[in-house]
C-alpha cells in the first residue's frame, strides 16, 4: 500500500459506499470498502481524508483543442503539458488532444509533436492521444473550422497520420458524405479508431450507410450537422435512432437548449451520452480575444465566437459539463457519472483500466466537494500538485 483514500462517499459502478476507503498500491486500487472493512494503515502510509467529499474516477475528455493559453496545434510540449496540468487541476485524467482543419503540414507538425510528448513522458498517463478533427469535413457545416483549408479524405494522408502515431490516434471526426470519406472510414474502424460524424451534411441515409462502414459516434451532436426533419432526419435522427452509438454533448449553456440535453439524455442516457469540453486556448483564461486554427475568436461570458458570431468550441471544464448535467437532466451523480468517465473510456477501448472505481484499475481518483469541485485528484496512484506533479 503506498497511500489510502479514507472517509469519502465513494461511488463504484454497483453502489455508493457512504463512508468507504479505497487503498493504492503503485499505479493501481489495490482495495476498496465501507471504513468498516479497511485494513491497518502500515506507518508512514499518506492517508487522504477523503470526509465531505464524493470520491469518483478521474474524468476523461475525448474531445478538447486546449486550455490556459495553448492549443494542440502549437505542437510543443510546453503547450501539453500546460493542458495537461489544467485538465488535472478540474478533475480530469485523461484527455485526448484535438486537432482542427489545417494544412497538411501544420496537421503533420502538430502530430509530430505529439508524438515526441509520448516518447519523453511514456509513463504520464493524462494524455491519451490525438483526436482528428477535420479536415474532411462539409463546408456547408464547416462552423468554426477554417474553410481555406477544407479538402475531400485522403486514405494516403491518412495512412501518414497512421503511421506517425499509431495506437495514439484515438478519434477521427469527418463528413461522411464527402468523396473519399468511406474508405477512411472503414479502414480507420478497422485500425481500431473511434470514427465520429461531425461538421457534416449527410442524410440520413449517407449516415446509415457510414454507420455500416464503422462509424459510431457523433462529434458535438447537433451541432455542425444536418438538423432533424420529419421528413429527412439527417444525422440526428439516424444517431439518435441507433441504440448502439455514442453522442458527445458539450454542455455551457450555449451549444444546446436545455431542452434538447433532456431529450438526449430521455434516448441515449448513460449509456450512450459522453460529455466533452470542446475547449480551446480560453478554457482556464479571462475573456477577450483568442485564436482557433488561425481565426480570431471572442470570449465573452464565457462563451466562445467568430466575428460572425459563429460558436467556436468552449473555454468549459468537464467538471462544469457534469455539473450542468445534474442540474438540467435532473439526475444524482452516479447517474451522470457515465457520461464522463466510463463511457469516453468505452469510447477508446480503455475501460478495462479507466473510467471506474475497481481494485486493478488505474487509479485515477477525484475528490470532489459538495458543489462538485474537484479539491484533490490522483492520477496513476500520483497526487496531482504533490509528490506527483506533472
Amino acid at each position: 500500500m503506498d497511500l489510502i483514500i479514507t472517509g469519502g462517499r465513494i461511488i463504484t459502478p454497483l453502489e455508493e459506499l457512504e463512508e468507504g476507503f479505497i487503498a493504492v498500491r503503485g499505479t493501481r486500487i489495490s482495495q476498496m470498502g465501507p471504513m468498516e472493512k479497511m485494513p491497518s494503515v502500515p506507518a508512514g502510509i499518506k492517508e487522504i481524508d477523503a470526509r465531505g467529499c464524493f470520491v469518483i474516477p478521474g474524468l476523461i475528455d475525448i474531445h478538447t483543442h486546449g486550455a490556459q493559453g495553448f492549443d494542440v496545434m502549437d505542437g510543443t510540449e510546453e503547450a501539453l503539458q500546460a493542458v495537461t496540468r489544467h485538465k488535472l487541476s478540474r478533475g480530469t485524467t485523461g484527455w485526448v488532444g484535438t486537432t482542427v482543419t489545417s494544412s497538411r503540414e501544420n496537421i503533420l507538425e502538430a502530430i509530430r509533436g505529439f508524438k515526441q510528448y509520448f516518447q519523453r513522458n511514456p509513463e504520464e498517463g493524462v494524455l491519451l492521444g490525438l483526436h482528428l478533427e477535420g479536415p474532411y469535413i462539409s463546408t456547408a457545416k464547416k462552423g468554426a473550422q477554417n474553410e481555406e483549408f477544407i479538402r475531400v479524405a485522403s486514405i494516403s494522408e491518412y495512412r501518414e497520420w497512421r503511421e506517425e502515431l499509431g495506437p495514439y490516434l484515438r478519434v477521427i471526426t469527418l463528413a461522411p458524405e464527402i468523396e473519399g470519406a468511406e474508405e477512411v472510414i472503414k479502414e480507420a474502424a478497422a485500425d481500431g479508431v473511434l470514427v465520429a460524424a461531425g461538421h457534416t451534411n449527410a442524410t440520413y441515409q449517407e449516415t446509415r450507410q457510414a454507420m455500416d462502414h464503422g462509424m459510431s459516434h457523433a462529434a458535438h451532436f447537433f451541432n455542425g450537422m444536418r438538423s432533424l426533419h420529419h421528413r429527412e432526419p439527417g444525422v440526428v435522427g439516424a444517431f439518435l435512432e441507433n441504440s448502439e452509438a455514442t453522442l458527445e454533448l458539450i454542455l455551457d449553456g450555449a451549444h444546446l437548449h436545455p431542452a434538447i440535453v433532456r431529450l438526449v439524455w430521455k434516448v441515449a442516457g448513460p449509456e450512450r451520452t459522453v460529455l466533452v469540453t470542446d475547449s480551446m486556448r480560453a478554457a482556464g483564461m479571462e475573456d477577450g480575444e483568442y485564436e482557433l486554427g488561425g481565426q480570431e475568436v471572442n470570449i465573452e461570458g464565457g462563451i466562445a465566437r467568430l466575428k460572425d458570431g459563429t460558436l467556436a468550441g468552449s473555454s468549459l471544464d468537464l467538471d462544469q459539463a457534469l455539473l450542468t448535467l445534474l442540474e438540467v437532466a435532473e439526475v444524482d451523480l452516479k447517474t451522470a457519472l457515465p457520461a464522463a468517465t466510463i463511457n469516453p473510456a468505452r469510447c477508446l477501448g480503455l475501460d478495462r483500466e479507466r473510467g471506474s472505481l475497481e481494485p486493478g484499475k488505474r487509479a485515477d481518483i477525484v475528490l470532489l466537494d459538495e458543489k462538485m469541485n474537484p479539491q484533490t485528484t490522483l492520477y496513476g496512484g500520483r497526487v496531482f500538485g504533490g509528490e506527483g506533479g506533472v
